[in-house]
C-alpha cells in the first residue's frame, strides 16, 4: 500500500502522530504504525492469560473464604460483605443479564465480569469488606507488600488493557515522542504479578510472549 492510501485509510490526524515521531519519513511511519499494532496484539495475548488467571485466583480464594460456590451472588445480597458497595451493583447488572438469558452459573458470572471489576476488589472498601486477606492470592509477593500497591499496580495494567482495547497508540509520550516506558513498565508488572501468583512465566506465556522483541524494535527505529 502506498503511503497516501495508508494515510487516507486510517486518517491524517491519526497517522500524523506517527509521521511526526518519524520525522515525516513515510516508510518509517508505516513501519512504526504496524509495530504499534504488533505490540498491542502481543500485549493483549498475555493480558488475556493474566486476566483469566487473576480472576480464577480471586474466585477460588473467595469460595474458600466465604464457604460459598455462589459467593458473587450471595455476598452482593442484603447482609452480604459487598452489599451497598459499587461492586454489588456491577455484580447485579451482570447476574441479571445472565439470568434473563437463562445462562446464569457462578462460572459464567465470573467470566462475564470485566477486568475492572476484579481490580476494584483491591480498593480499600472492597478489600476490607472481603476480609482483608485477598492479597494472599499472591503467595510469592515480597514480605511487606501493601494491598494499596497491589491495587495501584493492577489499575495500571487495567489502563493499558483499555488503551489496547480502544486502539490507542502505546509508543508515545505526552508530546508525541517515541517513549516505550509505559508499555515496558506494564509489561514488567504483568510478568511480576504472574510470578507473585505462583506461576512460571516461561511456561504460562510459552509461544505468546514476544512483547520485549517488539518494544526493542520500536526503540531502534
Amino acid at each position: 500500500m502506498k503511503y497516501k492510501e495508508f494515510e487516507n485509510l486510517l486518517s491524517p490526524p491519526r497517522i500524523g502522530r506517527f509521521a511526526r515521531a518519524m520525522g515525516n519519513d513515510n516508510q518509517k511511519t508505516m513501519v512504526l504504525y504496524r509495530y504499534n499494532i504488533y505490540l498491542s496484539q502481543k500485549l493483549f495475548g498475555i493480558m488475556h492469560v493474566f486476566e483469566i488467571a487473576l480472576r480464577n485466583k480471586i474466585n477460588t480464594h473467595y469460595i474458600a473464604h466465604f464457604g460459598q460456590q455462589r459467593w458473587l451472588y450471595e455476598q452482593s445480597r442484603i447482609g452480604g460483605a459487598f452489599y451497598g458497595l459499587r461492586t454489588s451493583k456491577i455484580i447485579d447488572e451482570h447476574y441479571n443479564k445472565l439470568l434473563k438469558r437463562g445462562k446464569y452459573t457462578n462460572d459464567r458470572l465470573v467470566s462475564d465480569l470485566p477486568f475492572g471489576f476484579w481490580t476494584t476488589l483491591f480498593d480499600r472498601p472492597q478489600f476490607r469488606a472481603g476480609g482483608q486477606n485477598l492479597h494472599n492470592i499472591f503467595p510469592n509477593r515480597p514480605s511487606g507488600t501493601q494491598p494499596k500497591k497491589i491495587n495501584q499496580d493492577l489499575d495500571r495494567i487495567r489502563q493499558l488493557r483499555n488503551r489496547v482495547a480502544h486502539h490507542q497508540p502505546l509508543c508515545f509520550n505526552s508530546v508525541d515522542q517515541i517513549d516505550m516506558l509505559f508499555a515496558q513498565e506494564i509489561y514488567n508488572l504483568i510478568l511480576q504479578y504472574t510470578e507473585w501468583m505462583g506461576y512460571d512465566n516461561s511456561r504460562v506465556y510459552q509461544g505468546l510472549d514476544h512483547v520485549q522483541t517488539i518494544i526493542d524494535k520500536i526503540r531502534n527505529l
